[in-house]
C-alpha cells in the first residue's frame, strides 16, 4: 500500500519532507541565478577535495526554503528556491530559481503561498544539487503535483480555521483594494456597449428546449428557444439562466419553471441586486442599480467570460471580467466595471463571493496566471456517477483502458472511472443532432462516414455517434470531449508527453519522428486494418501530448526520437559537437565553432522581462556568452515577419543594456575575427 505524504510543522516552522524519487525542475536562468547558484555548489564542494573530471555530475542532497515573491510582474504567487539562512546573504543573494508555472498551476497556485505565509515567509524543502564541470542544475525534492497538492490542502485545513484560509477571504485579494484612475479606452469602449439598449422585441409566449452540448466533463447545456419562432432566445447551463434579451428574464424563467426545469439567479420579478458598498467609491459614479447591464457570457471550462455589448463578430469582443467558478472570484479588467459586471453576474445566478483587479487596467492575462482566472481544481457539483473530484479538471477515461498506455503517462489529467450505464436528460435525436457534426473528428479521421445511431463513446462511455473511417476494422464512436483532448493533448509535462510520443510514433509512424501537425491525422491505411481498441491506444497516447505548449524539439529529443536531425521545411534539428540541439545547419556551424576555440556558451538564455517587449519573458536569445554576450543568428533577415521579431529584440538589448552580437550566413566565414575577443584557442 503506499504511503501518505503530510506536510509536517507548526505556525512559523513548516517542512516538506524529500520524497522518494520526483524531482521537480527549478528554472534558473537568469545571470544572477547562475552565479548564486555556482557560489551554492561551492560550498557542497569546498570539502571534498580535488575533484577529477571523470567524477562529474556530482549529487548533494541539500536544504532549501521556498519563498512566496507576490511583487514579481510576470506571476504574483511565484514561487521560487532559495539557499536557506544560514548560508548567509540577502534573499536576492540565496535566491536559486523559480519554480515553474505548470507546477504551481497543478498543486493550486494560492496554496503554495498560503503554506508559506503560514510557515512565516519561508518553507522547508530538500533539493538535489547536480554538478557538471560548466554548469550546476537543481531540483526539488517533492512529489508530484496531485499528492503534494493533497498534503498541503490536508496539512492547511487542519491548522488553518476555515473563515482564514485564503478561499474564504472576501476583500479584495492579491489586488489589495486598488482602484484604477487613468482613463483606457477600452474602459470607454466597454462601458459605450454595456449601455447599449435592449432589443424591443416581444417576450415568447411558448418555449421548447433541449440539449446543444458539452460544457465540461460532467455538464450539458440546454437551449431555450421561443415556441413560435424557433429562434433560440436562452441557454440553461449549469443551473443559471443566460438569455439573449435581459427584459425577457422574467417570463422565461416563469415559462422553464412550468416545465420543471430549476434555474438559479434573482426572482421571477427581476429584481437588479445591490451592488457591493464599496462600489460608490469607485470611478466613474456606481452602476444604477435598477439598471440591467447590456451583456453576454461565454462558458469557458473552469470558468464564464462576461462580455459587453449583445455580441460581437469573432475577434471584436471586450471581456470585460472572468468568474471563476472554483474560487467564485470574480476578476475586471477594469475597476470602473466592476458595478455592471457584478450587476450581471449576480442576476444570472453566478455566486460572486470575491473580487480580483489587476494593477493596471486590461492587464488580466499579463499579470494573472490563466489556472487563477479559470478553476483547474473544479470539483463539479452534482457530478454523474464516475467522476473524480479530486482529479485537476481531469478527462474521464473507462479504467478498463488503462493498461492501453504506459501508467506513467497520466498524473491528474485523466481520471479513470468505471462505466456509466445512467440514462441521460436529453432525447436521442437531440444528442445523435449535437454530436454528428464535428471539425475535430473530421481532422483526426479525415471525413469519416457518420451513423444516425447513439452510441457510448469508446473511452468515457458517454453518449455520441458511431462512425467508420478508413483502416479500421469496425465501427468507432468517439464523443466531442474525447475527440478535442486527443487533437490538443493534455500532458504538459515534458518527460511524460516524451514517454507517449515514443510509443505513439512506433506504433503510429514505423518509429521515425514527425512534426507537431502531424499528429493532427491519424495515420491509418485502407491496406492495412486496425481493430477498434488499436486506434482506442492511439487517441489516449495524443492525450498524453499536448500540443502549442511543449518546445516540440526537445520534445522529440527526450523521445529519442532525432539522433541525426529532424528535416524540416527551412531546415533540420541537430546536434552539435558539445551535444547543444541546434535548429538548422548554420546555427550548429556557429556552436561547434565555440566549442572548438573553447568559448563558453549556453543555449537559448532568456532575454529580461519587459513590460512592452517581452511581458511574458519567452522571447529568447540563440546562444549566451559567459561575459553576459547575447548572441543572435538571423535565419530569415529577409522575411517581413522575422525583421519584425528582429528589431524587437534589438530594442529589448538597447533597453537593458545588453551587448548583442549579429549573425548572419554572410558572417560564417568570419567567425574567427568576429569572436576573437572571446576565443582562447586562437
Amino acid at each position: 500500500m503506499a504511503s501518505v505524504y503530510r506536510v509536517v510543522g507548526t505556525r512559523g516552522a513548516v517542512m516538506l519532507p524529500p520524497s522518494k524519487s520526483n524531482d521537480q525542475t527549478v528554472y534558473s536562468d537568469w545571470e544572477l541565478t547562475r552565479r548564486n547558484l555556482e557560489r551554492f555548489a561551492k560550498h557542497h564542494l569546498a570539502g571534498i577535495g580535488p575533484i577529477d573530471p571523470f567524477d562529474y555530475p556530482i549529487q548533494f542532497m541539500t536544504e532549501v526554503v521556498l519563498v512566496h515573491h507576490e511583487s514579481n510582474p510576470y506571476n504574483h504567487f511565484a514561487m521560487s528556491v532559495s539557499a536557506p539562512p544560514w548560508f548567509g546573504g540577502s534573499l536576492e543573494e540565496r535566491h536559486l530559481g523559480y519554480l515553474s508555472d505548470g507546477f504551481l498551476a497543478g498543486v493550486g497556485f494560492e496554496l503554495l503561498p498560503e503554506l508559506a505565509e503560514f510557515a512565516g515567509g519561508e518553507i522547508n524543502a530538500t533539493a538535489e544539487l547536480e554538478i557538471y564541470e560548466d554548469f550546476t542544475a537543481i531540483g526539488l525534492r517533492v512529489p508530484r503535483y496531485k499528492k503534494l497538492r493533497r498534503a498541503v490542502e490536508d496539512f492547511l485545513a487542519a491548522s488553518v480555521p476555515a473563515d482564514q484560509r485564503w478561499s474564504s477571504r472576501t476583500d479584495l485579494g492579491v489586488d489589495g483594494g486598488r482602484r484604477h484612475t487613468e482613463d483606457h479606452p477600452l474602459t470607454t469602449e466597454a462601458l459605450a456597449r454595456i449601455r447599449e439598449p435592449l432589443p424591443e422585441d416581444p417576450p415568447p409566449h411558448t418555449i421548447t428546449i433541449g440539449g446543444i452540448g458539452r460544457l465540461s466533463a460532467a455538464e450539458r447545456a440546454t437551449f431555450v428557444a421561443d415556441g413560435s419562432s424557433g429562434e433560440t432566445v436562452g441557454i440553461v447551463a449549469d443551473g443559471r439562466l443566460e438569455v439573449r434579451n435581459e427584459d425577457h428574464r422574467p417570463q422565461l424563467l416563469q415559462l422553464l419553471a412550468e416545465q420543471g426545469v430549476a434555474v438559479t439567479g434573482n426572482s421571477l420579478a427581476g429584481d437588479q441586486p445591490e451592488p457591493p458598498a464599496w462600489s460608490a467609491e469607485l470611478p466613474p459614479s456606481p452602476w444604477p442599480g435598477d439598471r440591467v447591464p447590456t451583456m453576454y457570457t461565454v462558458d469557458r471550462i473552469g470558468g464564464v467570460d462576461l462580455r459587453a455589448g449583445r455580441g460581437a463578430k469573432w475577434g471584436d469582443e471586450i471581456t470585460v471580467a472572468v468568474f471563476n467558478t472554483g474560487t467564485r472570484k470574480l476578476w475586471v479588467e477594469d475597476s470602473r466595471l466592476v458595478a455592471p459586471a457584478f450587476v450581471y453576474a449576480t442576476r444570472i445566478g453566478l455566486d460572486v463571493r470575491t473580487f480580483g483587479l489587476p494593477k493596471s487596467p486590461w492587464n488580466l492575462d499579463e499579470e494573472v496566471p490563466f489556472e487563477v482566472l479559470y478553476d483547474r481544481a473544479q470539483a463539479h457539483s452534482g457530478q454523474e456517477p464516475g467522476v473524480d473530484a479530486e482529479s485537476i479538471f481531469a478527462f474521464n477515461v473507462l479504467d478498463d483502458l488503462r493498461d492501453l498506455v504506459p501508467e506513467e503517462v497520466f498524473d491528474g489529467e485523466v481520471s479513470w472511472v468505471g462505466r456509466y450505464s445512467g440514462g441521460h436528460p436529453e432525447p436521442d435525436d437531440v444528442i445523435i443532432a449535437q454530436e454528428r457534426h464535428s471539425t475535430a473528428r473530421a481532422m483526426l479521421f479525415g471525413g469519416p462516414a457518420v451513423d444516425d445511431a447513439l452510441a457510448a463513446c469508446r473511452l468515457c462511455s458517454e453518449p455520441t455517434v458511431s462512425f467508420r473511417a478508413v483502416g479500421v476494422d469496425g465501427p468507432l464512436a468517439y464523443c466531442r470531449m474525447c475527440v478535442g483532448a486527443a487533437l490538443q493533448g493534455v500532458v504538459s509535462d515534458r518527460s511524460r508527453a516524451a514517454k507517449a510520443l515514443r510509443l505513439l510514433c512506433d506504433l503510429e509512424f514505423g518509429g521515425a519522428a514527425v512534426l507537431e501537425d502531424q499528429l493532427r491525422r491519424l495515420n491509418l491505411s485502407a491496406a492495412a486494418q486496425v481493430a477498434a481498441v488499436e486506434v482506442d491506444r492511439l487517441m489516449l497516447l495524443r492525450f498524453g501530448i499536448a500540443r502549442r505548449r511543449l518546445p516540440w524539439t526537445l520534445l522529440l529529443e527526450e523521445a529519442g526520437l532525432v539522433p541525426d536531425g529532424l528535416r524540416r521545411g527551412r531546415g533540420m534539428l541537430i546536434r552539435a559537437v558539445d551535444g547543444h540541439l541546434c535548429l538548422s545547419l548554420s546555427e550548429r556551424q556557429v556552436c561547434d565553432f565555440f566549442y572548438e576555440h573553447g568559448i563558453a556558451h549556453y543555449r537559448e538564455p532568456a532575454y529580461p522581462i519587459d513590460p512592452e517587449l517581452n511581458p511574458r519573458g519567452r522571447r529568447r536569445a540563440d546562444w549566451l556568452l559567459a561575459d553576459g554576450t547575447f548572441v543572435e543568428f538571423w535565419g530569415l533577415p529577409n522575411s517581413p515577419e522575422y525583421a519584425a521579431r528582429m528589431e524587437q529584440k534589438r530594442q529589448l538589448a538597447a533597453r537593458h543594456g545588453l551587448k548583442l552580437v549579429e549573425l548572419t550566413a554572410r558572417d560564417l566565414p568570419a567567425l574567427g575575427s568576429i569572436f576573437t575577443p572571446w576565443s582562447v584557442r586562437g
